[in-house]
């Protein structure tokens, strides 16, 4: 990348997806059974009240607390934008970002911040995770029983696409057929994300220097 294109966190916008890859041993079990990169999504959204960025996500552990419930959630919550993506890279992991290719209006933004905000503490959804991660689980979701979008349980990629249909930027009927794999390529094909960038330490600190 040239210094011309060179991102910083000032190209990261509300609506861009977050991509992570962490080398840990359940991040390669996902790889393997998917046959892809991706292990998790999440989502870029402003604060509710200050605008800050937040990345929101559901996950099953992450030792960074909810800034919403103050303390560690197996579920829906959201931290700071640069806190999160420093914790995924001083664990030797590595994010990309997909940025949409229209970007919110600042309706769309605030309709977007809600969104995600009024499903914080959901419990993630482990049954629906299994059922699209994993061999077994895509064997049974295709022939004994189907993935159904559930709102009242989140996995990451269907909190995400939820999320991004509450401002039309998702465009498939279930939420919950889709593993991070498959989701950031259908994302890609029905042209709503540009191309991925990968977020680097160094852009970290060069934006706290400001």
């Amino acid at each position: 990348m040239t210094a011309e294109t060179r991102k910083t966190l000032a190209d990261i916008k509300p609506g861009s997806i977050l991509e992570f890859v962490t080398p840990d041993c359940l991040g390669r079990l996902i790889q393997f059974y998917t046959l892809g990169r991706s292990q998790h999504v999440g989502l870029v959204a402003k604060h509710i009240e200050d605008h800050r960025l937040l990345a929101w996500e559901s996950t099953m552990s992450l030792p960074i607390p909810c800034l919403f419930a103050g303390k560690r959630v197996k579920g829906v919550g959201a931290r700071l934008l640069d806190k999160r993506i420093e914790y995924t890279l001083k664990q030797r992991g590595r994010v990309w970002v997909h940025p949409l290719v229209v970007p919110l209006t600042d309706e769309e933004s605030k309709e977007l911040a809600w969104a995600c905000y009024r499903t914080r503490g959901i419990p993630y959804d482990w049954w629906g995770a299994f059922q699209v991660r994993t061999l077994g689980g895509r064997w049974l979701t295709k022939t004994v029983v189907p993935s159904v979008e559930d709102a009242g349980k989140l996995f990451c990629c269907e909190a995400v696409a939820i999320w991004l249909r509450a401002v039309d930027r998702f465009e498939r009927d279930n939420a919950g057929a889709f593993n991070p794999k498959t989701f950031l390529k259908a994302q890609h094909a029905d042209e709503v994300c540009d191309e991925a960038f990968e977020v680097m330490l160094d852009m970290l600190k060069q934006d706290g220097e400001r």
